[in-house]
């Protein structure tokens, strides 16, 4: 093995076109004292005994015990672990100072409220994680160039500011496909409040997980992979969802996973990847435009 993977590393890829080696996120032992770093920045403590403290402890047991030493290492909390920091590094990292108001802090203090591993049954609320989709969706558009801002409720989650005007956006993480039907159409209630319209963003990681019936997926081509499996969700339910909500108002909805992958001798990689689908019945010139837009989610490099 090379040097420059002798320690377990978190690489994530981005793009078709974006190679691996200039993907590398930094080695695991680095993620959780990073991340604390950065959010004490923000004026927000990470307890002991938060979620976050206890990935640093798997992920310490894990490179431990990849080094030789005998750790009883927790499988289900270092998979989680890396799930979740991916997220939480790019809301820590990317949402500028001018966004660090009274509103964005009481939301980034609910990030560490959550168990390490989510609860079952999966009716359960989970808060944190869903707080955490919305602020790494804003932390995304404004990764891309996008113009965006949380927005105040009973509004979207976000607004993103165009040339054709302001649309909101209203972000769920679901936890299974069978909640697709009641988030689509509380976010087209939200998202029915905005003159110009919106978009429903999901987090659909936990349903194609449910789909592929474990944690990590080997294969050859991670960023294939992923597309193809997102594009087959989305692809399935695009006329349920559009039935569930008002097109004129909800006319697209994006799409969000991320998923593991391994190989025989080669680094833990994470990819991740966003789909976009129209939802009017017609080329929605609103569409055509976030369309556009939402292609540079893809290439953003957290």
């Amino acid at each position: 093995m090379s040097q420059e993977h002798e320690r377990p590393e978190l690489l994530w890829t981005k793009s078709r076109e974006a190679q691996v080696s200039s993907a590398k996120y930094p080695e695991l032992s680095d993620l959780v004292p990073l991340l604390t770093e950065k959010l004490a920045a923000i004026g927000i403590r990470v307890h002991p005994q938060s979620r976050v403290a206890q990935y640093g402890i798997a992920l310490e047991d894990l490179i431990a015990s990849q080094a030789g030493e005998e750790r009883q290492v927790n499988q289900v909390l270092a998979v989680q672990a890396f799930q979740e920091l991916f997220q939480l590094n790019a809301i820590a990292s990317r949402v500028p100072v001018d966004d660090r108001d009274a509103q964005f802090l009481e939301k980034a203090r609910l990030l560490l409220s959550d168990r390490a591993v989510p609860d079952e049954p999966i009716e359960r609320p989970t808060p944190g994680r869903d707080t955490q989709f919305e602020l790494f969706m804003l932390a995304s558009l404004r990764s891309a160039g996008i113009a965006s801002h949380l927005a105040e409720p009973p509004n979207p989650d976000i607004v993103i500011e165009t040339t054709a005007g302001n649309f909101g956006i209203e972000a769920k993480r679901l936890r299974s496909h069978r909640k697709l039907k009641q988030r689509a159409r509380h976010g087209n209630k939200q998202i029915k409040r905005v003159a110009d319209g919106g978009i429903l963003a999901t987090d659909l990681t936990r349903c194609i997980l449910d789909e592929i019936g474990g944690s990590a997926v080997q294969c050859k081509d991670p960023l294939a992979d992923l597309e193809q499996r997102l594009y087959d969700y989305m692809s399935r339910r695009h006329e349920r969802v559009r039935k569930w909500v008002s097109p004129k108002k909800t006319f697209a909805w994006l799409g969000y996973a991320q998923l593991l992958y391994h190989a025989p001798n080669s680094p833990l990689q994470a990819s991740f990847q966003w789909k976009c689908f129209n939802l009017c019945h017609e080329r929605d010139p609103r569409w055509l435009l976030i369309s556009t837009l939402f292609t540079k989610l893809s290439n953003i490099a957290h």
